[in-house]
């Protein structure tokens, strides 16, 4: 389906009748924002919060695609650790790691001079990856995020998506018409902060199950910084993100983490629970 690049963000449909059950920020699936079409990925973003039990089969009732779904979701679950992080220790973890997403891992090599409209940045601090981002506590997947939000911000500032594609496929988790302009070398970003922020939410931390896979959650408000702007290569024309993007829009956004063979992995919000894995990666003979 081809992107809307004037509309990456809608409104999901509320699932409750309750009032006092309704976000004050709509809830958005990264599919939709992503893929900018309100006709993508609603129906999983509205039912993200499933039990694990809904998604059993009885033997007589799996199809094909059902039973392969089932051996991989065993399979991947045998990767995870033996035990779940506890609901106290999660919560005790997430005292302290709310607010702005934040990551400190850089390495600087010379003087960062910002971009300007007629030439891009230089020396832009590389995010490099921190050991205790593959520790198995709240700790560790706080950190994993956040670096993956470091990177993608330094990416979208050098036109590099190394760092990124070092834990997902960068093409599944920016924005279409933000990743065409980058992979293609079409100019450079502007801004003087950073582009895509994320507030971890409080209550933030939560887990749900996929036939036994332990999956986690880390629940988040996403702001777009309206003034940074692209700079086309060819013709020098100027866009803003605020003419691009719904900049005005502070969506509820949820990133889920599974730790699989020792590390943290991304994992996509529809119901199955697909890995976003790096390109050619595989994580207990699933590769994505």
């Amino acid at each position: 389906m081809k992107e809307n690049n004037n509309a990456p963000a809608f409104r999901e449909p509320s699932t409750s009748n309750n009032p006092s059950e309704q976000k004050k920020n709509p809830k958005i699936s990264r599919r939709v924002l992503l893929a900018g079409s309100v006709g993508v990925g609603v129906a999983a973003a509205s039912g993200l919060y499933v039990a694990g039990s809904s998604l059993k089969f009885s033997s007589n009732e799996r199809t094909s695609q059902e039973d392969a779904a089932w051996k991989r979701n065993q399979a991947l679950a045998a990767a995870e650790p033996t035990t779940k992080i506890a609901d106290e220790d999660n919560k005790n973890a997430a005292g302290g790691l709310y607010g702005r997403l934040v990551y400190t891992a850089y390495r600087k090599d010379g003087v960062y001079v910002p971009a300007t409209r007629e030439s891009p940045a230089q020396n832009v601090p590389y995010p490099v990856i921190r050991e205790k981002m593959n520790t198995y506590d709240i700790s560790g997947m706080y950190l994993f995020f956040a670096y993956y939000n470091a990177a993608k911000n330094y990416g979208y500032l050098t036109g590099d998506l190394e760092p990124l594609a070092k834990i997902v496929d960068p093409e599944k988790v920016i924005f279409p018409n933000l990743y065409e302009f980058i992979a293609n070398n079409q100019g450079w970003i502007v801004s003087d902060q950073e582009i895509e922020s994320y507030m971890v939410q409080t209550p933030g931390y939560g887990s749900r199950e996929i036939q036994g896979r332990k999956i986690y959650k880390l629940q988040t408000e996403l702001s777009i910084y309206g003034d940074a702007y692209f700079v086309y290569r060819d013709t020098g024309e100027v866009k803003y993100f605020r003419d691009m993007f719904h900049t005005d829009r502070h969506p509820t956004i949820d990133f889920y983490g599974e730790f699989l063979d020792g590390r943290w992995v991304s994992v996509d919000e529809n119901l199955r629970g697909d890995l976003l894995l790096p390109k050619g990666a595989s994580v207990a003979g699933y590769t994505k």
